[in-house]
């Protein structure tokens, strides 16, 4: 931008021409100060304008114009002294003559005059100010009443304010209520699943099996469909060489106990590619058993990838529970109560069992499953499973399962009991 040049009082003009123009020429004064020029004329930081002009095409109705201008610490808005902003120069025109210095000639040009005020931008919001002053209102009533309301005007006061604070200590102790329920304790849910009792966690058995793979059927953990579903990562374990099984266990990708039965599959096709899908199956199961409660609670849970939307979506129905909490902010919520918890153990010590032809050692199973092995000795216990303590010379007293029959199952109830 450079800065307006006038013309010595000694020069004369020898033509004056009148412009036309559509738009006039827009010229600009701040009422706080002045642009600062260089010796070269230039302005050293000059505003950012804008001009916005009304398109009504109303008859009588004048169009509004205005001119803004922003800096890097103030706006401005233009007053517009030549459209009738003052009264005394309503019937007023500002013209702007441009002189060329070679030619002596001027040209006059139609112009818009300006003058930039600073604007200073108020925020309100309609809402919070109307809160204000209801929260007011009532703050003022309540000292007067403190101050000079009768007795039973004060009892009213101070059993509102009571509610009101018991009120909120509710609804915070059914949110943690809630929270404690999902994440295995006790509490208040409302839940769209029917949640029984610990005796439903036991997968379907069949006590009048003549052999241990009739107990428990594979069919009622893992079908043919999710057989077929699984078929891309079930291949990669099928063809994992010695050296790919060895990386596996230095990164610590799977289980020690997929990793030993990996370097143990069958020969034959059909029972290899079985066995193969068990293994990642129960992959994918420990890995749920295995999360935290706050990632049980995340919109998406972090699983093993690769794993097919179908069995994803029938292992978070199974295995959890989504509840909702009490009180005006109420949310929804995800986790996994201990039955659930249970019933998703006792369904990857069966698996286990089916891999590892149904003898199976303790120590072993509780490193999958990151439990002690008395938790461990409920669950299998419960299964009907045979409990030997290894009685070996050097031997630190192993402890094995075993599923044979006749089944011999625990004399009392299974309940879950303290975490070990």
């Amino acid at each position: 931008m450079a800065a307006p040049t006038a013309m010595c009082e000694t020069e004369s003009i020898c033509q004056v021409e009148l412009m036309s123009s559509c738009s006039p020429i827009l010229l600009a004064s701040f009422s706080n100060g002045k642009l600062r020029y260089d010796k070269s004329g230039i302005c050293k930081k000059p505003p950012a304008f804008g001009y916005f002009k009304s398109t009504s095409q109303e008859k009588g109705v004048k169009r509004k114009r205005q001119l803004v201008a922003e800096t890097d610490r103030t706006q401005y808005i233009g007053i517009n002294e030549s459209d009738g902003a003052y009264k005394e120069l309503e019937l007023s025109r500002c013209y702007v003559g441009v002189v060329d210095t070679k030619t002596r000639k001027m040209q006059v040009y139609e112009a818009d005059n300006f003058k930039m005020n600073p604007y200073f931008l108020e925020k309100r919001d309609d809402e919070e100010v109307e809160e204000k002053k209801k929260e007011s209102y009532q703050e003022l009533k309540d000292n007067l009443i403190a101050e000079f309301g009768s007795k039973k005007s004060k009892r009213v006061m101070e059993a509102r304010h009571r509610n009101k604070v018991g009120a909120e200590v509710l609804e915070k102790s059914i949110t943690n209520a809630v929270e404690d329920v999902l994440a295995g304790g006790g509490g208040i849910l409302h839940d769209a699943q029917h949640v029984g009792g610990a005796s439903d966690a036991l997968p379907p058995c069949n006590k009048e099996a003549t052999k241990p793979q009739d107990v428990y059927q594979l069919s009622d953990i893992l079908t043919e469909t999710d057989l077929d579903s699984l078929r891309s990562r079930m291949l990669e374990f099928k063809n994992a060489s010695s050296q790919q099984i060895a990386e596996w266990r230095k990164s610590e990708s799977y289980s020690g106990f997929i990793l030993t039965h990996l370097e143990k599959l069958p020969l034959v096709e059909k029972p290899r590619e079985e066995r193969a899908g068990l293994l990642v199956y129960m992959h994918w199961l420990t890995s749920l058993h295995n999360l935290k409660a706050a990632d049980v609670k995340k919109r998406t849970i972090p699983l093993p990838p690769g794993i097919p939307k179908l069995i994803m979506t029938r292992l978070i129905n199974t295995f959890t529970i989504t509840g909702t909490t009490d009180g005006t902010n109420s949310r929804s919520i995800r986790g996994m109560p201990a039955r659930l918890k249970d019933k998703l153990a006792l369904q990857i010590i069966v698996l286990a069992l089916h891999i590892s032809g149904f003898i199976l050692d303790l120590a072993d199973i509780a490193k999958v499953l990151k439990i002690g092995q008395k938790r461990i000795l409920g669950y299998v216990q419960a299964l009907g499973c045979k409990v030997v303590t290894s009685k070996a010379v050097g031997s630190t007293g192993s402890k094995s399962a075993s599923l044979e029959l006749p089944l011999v199952f625990p004399t009392k109830n299974f309940k879950r009991g303290k975490r070990s």
